[in-house]
């Protein structure tokens, strides 16, 4: 045993230059490893192997995958779907949430269906099986997976298979005539005014420092991420306004901080009100860094675990004790519903669409905020049709609409 693994870190060495060796396996037969340089895009070493019965054939499979190394010409026709999606994973440029929800499909979902079967071997009909698979037992403990899901699961496939048509490893991209489930936008499911003021109540009594975060989220309309990553440099509450230009991601132990979900800052005004709950949660804030011998640091995090503002609240726990006084209360409140509850409240009381979507980040203009909240623009869409109708005389010889017919519909409370 000593003498054949010698013989093989010999053969390593005089076969270096060649970017390659042969290495005898216990059953006799020899494994042929060829370096085909690093990948131009990744930077990762690339191998090419293979087997063979004897030596002299091994030696001879070697000079041929050199030989094709040296003519471009990479074998790719017994890559596997979990090499392709990896290979796509390392190339593409993807922010460190989107990665991370990629991943997430892609170990749970994708790679034990599929994982092991090579890419030109992946068909539409074989799509088509795995999808219409996961739409019946996909989902948690083999309940159906939802449409939109399955429509993410998609989207990383043809993506990743178009990608393998550019390489060349495949002609064409299977998943582009793939039959997808039609995604259907459910409506946020809101809470009433009624239970976010007796949530917001038993916030207050519990802890005001979770309930000064959730009451910024609810009047600004911010997203988790922004929430966490808002610092004392950007409170502006002698001018009466704050910046909202961070987003704090985490996945377990790795925190990343980066620009907003449209990369693009906005400047948020505030009531009298809000401005005074900031205030009192500075001076909080600064009382206890005082016991603690330290100051609050000018760039810390308003929302923060440690007495200088260093580090920001854990997202997973926000969340946590949102669900539990939530379901102690039985009220369905979340931050997303606060951030619907911020949208929808603003949309009924008449506030314009354009400084709606401002205000809770979208950056099309209100392109996103009509899809998602066409059903609560009813009430000003009736006032309009009222503004227009009484603009001319009516016809005559009309009866006047009784009260009833001619209440205003929607959703305003």
């Amino acid at each position: 045993m000593l003498t054949s693994m010698l013989t093989d870190s010999c053969e390593r060495r005089q076969l270096g230059q060649a970017r390659g060796y042969i290495r005898k396996r216990e059953n006799g037969s020899y494994e042929v490893f060829v370096y085909l340089g690093k990948d131009p895009l990744t930077g990762k070493p690339r191998r090419r192997t293979g087997t063979a019965g004897t030596r002299r054939a091994a030696e001879q499979l070697r000079t041929k995958f050199l030989s094709a190394a040296d003519k471009g010409d990479v074998n790719t026709s017994k890559a596997t779907v979990a090499h392709l999606l990896q290979r796509w994973l390392d190339t593409a440029d993807h922010e460190f949430t989107t990665r991370t929800g990629y991943e997430r499909y892609i170990e749970a979902k994708i790679l034990p269906a599929l994982g092991n079967a090579q890419v030109r071997k992946i068909t539409t009909e074989t799509l088509d099986l795995f999808y219409g698979e996961l739409r019946r037992r996909g989902g948690a403990k083999g309940q159906p997976l939802a449409g939109s899901t399955v429509g993410k699961i998609h989207f990383i496939l043809r993506a990743a298979l178009g990608q393998a048509v550019k390489w060349g490893w495949i002609h064409t991209n299977p998943a582009e005539q793939a039959m997808v489930p039609k995604y259907i936008r459910q409506e946020p499911c809101l809470p009433t005014p009624e239970q976010v003021a007796r949530f917001m109540e038993a916030a207050w009594e519990r802890d005001p420092d979770f309930a000064t975060l959730l009451w910024v989220g609810m009047v600004t309309g911010a997203r988790r991420g922004e929430l966490r990553g808002l610092r004392w440099s950007h409170l502006h509450l002698d001018e009466g306004y704050l910046r909202i230009s961070r987003n704090l991601v985490q996945r377990g132990g790795e925190r990343h901080e980066k620009d907003t979900k449209t990369h693009q800052g906005r400047l948020l005004e505030l009531d009298d009100v809000t401005a005074q709950i900031l205030a009192e949660h500075r001076a909080r804030c600064e009382e206890r860094a005082a016991v603690c011998e330290t100051e609050l640091r000018p760039d810390g995090f308003v929302f923060s675990l440690s007495p200088d503002g260093t580090e920001p609240v854990i997202p997973d726990s926000v969340t946590q004790r949102i669900n539990r006084l939530s379901a102690r209360l039985d009220v369905h409140v979340t931050l997303r519903a606060l951030r619907h509850y911020a949208a929808t409240q603003m949309l009924t009381r008449g506030i314009d669409l354009r400084t709606t979507a401002g205000r809770l980040g979208h950056g099309d203009g209100g392109t996103t905020t009509l899809r998602v909240y066409t059903h609560f623009l009813r009430a000003p869409d009736r006032r309009a049709a009222e503004v227009l109708a009484g603009s001319v005389p009516r016809p005559p010889g009309l009866a006047q609409p009784s009260s009833a017919t001619s209440a205003p519909s929607g959703h305003e409370p």
